[in-house]
């Protein structure tokens, strides 16, 4: 793709599939977020009360592949979580190097408020959309994804040089 003054006008960087999916990501994580705060939650930690208690035993690194997000990233979400009562981090007495996670009365009665926020927000975010979309959505979401990552295993995640891209100005 060559690059031009039309590429980036205000109209065509909205509407570019990059802006748009970011758009709709900013949207839902808003929104969540404020359903969630009313039952003391976020929606980040929300998704880990789930996964803990569906995954007992699990520990910091299954979190980390469940958020996919950096480990300080998840020992600070795992770390605000703790404090406010939801979980509880525990060796493992069969290996001491590892910690478990596990959900303390108090998470698993904010898990059970935030159980319906889950189903409220997949019901407003599906909206008027049919079955037949949301799986051709998941799909299409699903290749662009892998097609990130396979980009990125080639070495594609670096700037091109000026002499690599020949339709550059």
């Amino acid at each position: 793709m060559r690059l031009s003054a039309a590429l980036f006008s205000e109209a065509s960087v909205k509407n570019r599939l990059e802006s748009v999916l970011h758009r709709t990501d900013h949207a839902i994580y808003e929104f969540a977020n404020v359903l969630f705060s009313q039952a003391g939650s976020s929606f980040q930690q929300a998704r880990v009360l789930a996964f803990i208690h569906f995954n007992k035993g699990c520990n910091q690194k299954a979190v980390e592949r469940l958020l996919q997000v950096r480990s300080a990233s998840v020992t600070v979400i795992l770390g605000t979580m703790s404090g406010k009562g939801l979980i509880e981090r525990k060796r493992n007495p069969d290996d001491g190097r590892e910690v478990v996670l596990s959900l303390t009365p108090k998470g698993k009665r904010v898990l059970g408020k935030c159980r319906d926020i889950f189903v409220t927000i997949s019901e407003v975010v599906g909206r008027g959309i049919s079955d037949e979309e949301s799986e051709t959505v998941r799909r299409i979401l699903g290749k662009m994804a892998d097609n990130c990552r396979e980009a990125q295993a080639r070495g594609w995640h670096t700037l091109p040089s000026a002499e690599d891209d020949p339709g550059a100005e």
